[in-house]
C-alpha cells in the first residue's frame, strides 16, 4: 500500500479493496492471540489489505499501458530462451498456438515457484523440507459472519486451518501433513466436513456445501531458493528465484520488493541499453538478506509449531518466542514489521 502510495495510485486502487484486516489472530485451545498486530506499524497502512488477485493485475497492467511504453500480451506462455554468444537476448512463447519471439536488452522470469523462465535458464532450485500441504476451498459468506475473526490461524486436536473473510465468501486454508492429501481424500469429504465444524462451530451451517473434490485446490507447500538469480540477460525475482512458504503470506510483499529494487537499480542501465551481470548482481545483493531471514523465520515456523501442531496427540502450546513477543509491547512490532514491510523495505524511485 506504500508503494501504491509512491505511485500516486492508491485511491485508484480503493475501490477494488474488499477489507482491511489490522491483524492476524492465532485461535487455540489454550486462548486467543494477536499474532500479529499491524496498527503497531508507524504507517498510513497499519493494515492488510485484501484484493482479488485478478483484480490487481488487471488494474496495474492497465495503469502500465497508460504509459504509452507498455504493451501486454494476453494468453501467451512462456518457452525457451533465445541466447546470442552466451548472453540471454530474448524469449520464444506460443500465443493463439503460433510460435513467436521477443528479442530485449533483459528477460525477467516473475512468473513464480514454477517458473518456466528458471528451468529454461537451468538454473536449479534447491528446496528445503517442508511438513505441509494446503488445500484451499472456499465457504459461503452467511448473516453474522461479522462476529467471527475475518483473518485468523486456528489450532485444535491435530487440526488447523487458515480462514479468510472475502466479504461474499470465505476463503479456506486446510493443512494437511505433506503427501498425506491420498490419505485426507480417503477419509472422505464428510469427515472434511466434520472437523472442519469442530474446529470453527460457526462454520457448521455451512460445511455441506462442500460437495466434491473438485472444489479444493491443493497448494504443495515449497521453501527454497536459487543460489544465483541472474545470468546474463536474464534477472529472476519474486518465487522464481526463492519460493515462499504461505506461512505469514508475505510471498507477494517480497516479490514486489524485488521488483522495486530492480527498478531502482536497473532503469539507468536499461535507458544507456548497457545492462551487466554486475547491474543484476546488485539486485540480488540488495534483496538476498531480506529473502534469507524470512525464510528462515518460515522454516521455523514450520518445524517447531506447524509440524507439532499437526500431530492429534500433541497439545498445543504457545511457543516460548511467541509467548515473550506477547508479554513485551516494543516486541510485538517485530512480526508485524517482518510480514508487512519486510527487513530491508524498499521505496519507489521516480527520479530517473
Amino acid at each position: 500500500m506504500e508503494l501504491m502510495d509512491q505511485l500516486g495510485l492508491s485511491e485508484e486502487l480503493a475501490p477494488l479493496i474488499h477489507s482491511q484486516l489490522p491483524s492476524l489472530k492465532l485461535v487455540t485451545e489454550a486462548g486467543d492471540f494477536d499474532l500479529v498486530d499491524f496498527s503497531t506499524l508507524s504507517t498510513p497502512h497499519p493494515y492488510v489489505s485484501l484484493i482479488p488477485q485478478k483484480d490487481w493485475l488487471e488494474f496495474m497492467a492497465m495503469k502500465a499501458q497508460e504509459t504509452g511504453h507498455f504493451t501486454i500480451k494476453m494468453n501467451a506462455r512462456a518457452g525457451d530462451l533465445i541466447s546470442e554468444n552466451g548472453k540471454v537476448t530474448g524469449v520464444e512463447y506460443q500465443q493463439e498456438k503460433q510460435s513467436k519471439s521477443i528479442h530485449c536488452e533483459l528477460v525477467v522470469g516473475a512468473d513464480g515457484r514454477s517458473s518456466q523462465i528458471r528451468r529454461a535458464a537451468n538454473i536449479d532450485l534447491k528446496l528445503f523440507s517442508s511438513p505441509m500441504d494446503v488445500l484451499w476451498f472456499n465457504l459461503p459468506a452467511a448473516p453474522g459472519d461479522e462476529d467471527i475473526d475475518p483473518l485468523a490461524i486456528r489450532f485444535r486436536g491435530g487440526l488447523m486451518l487458515i480462514s479468510i473473510n472475502r466479504k461474499d465468501h470465505w476463503q479456506i486454508g486446510w493443512v494437511i501433513m505433506k503427501g498425506s492429501k491420498r490419505e485426507t481424500q480417503e477419509a472422505g469429504l464428510p469427515r472434511l466436513r466434520e472437523e472442519l465444524a469442530r474446529l470453527v462451530p460457526a462454520f457448521a451451517d455451512r460445511v455441506d456445501s462442500l460437495k466434491d473434490w473438485n472444489q479444493i485446490r491443493t497448494l504443495s507447500v515449497q521453501l527454497g531458493r536459487v543460489k544465483q538469480w541472474y545470468k546474463d540477460g536474464l534477472l529472476l525475482i519474486g518465487d522464481a528465484a526463492h519460493v515462499m512458504s504461505p506461512v505469514g503470506g508475505v510471498g507477494i510483499n517480497y516479490a514486489l520488493m524485488d521488483a522495486v529494487a530492480a527498478a531502482n537499480i536497473l532503469t539507468k542501465p536499461l535507458k544507456n541499453g548497457t545492462v551487466t551481470s554486475n547491474d543484476l548482481g546488485k539486485v540480488q545483493k540488495r534483496r538476498q538478506l531480506p529473502t534469507w531471514v524470512i525464510q528462515s523465520i518460515q522454516s521455523l515456523a514450520q518445524s517447531r509449531v506447524i509440524a507439532l501442531a499437526l500431530k492429534p496427540d500433541q497439545p498445543f502450546a504457545l511457543p516460548w518466542p511467541l509467548r515473550v513477543i506477547q508479554k513485551i509491547p516494543l516486541l510485538k512490532r517485530l512480526p508485524a514489521f517482518l510480514i508487512g514491510r519486510g527487513l530491508r523495505a524498499e521505496s519507489v524511485k521516480l527520479t530517473h
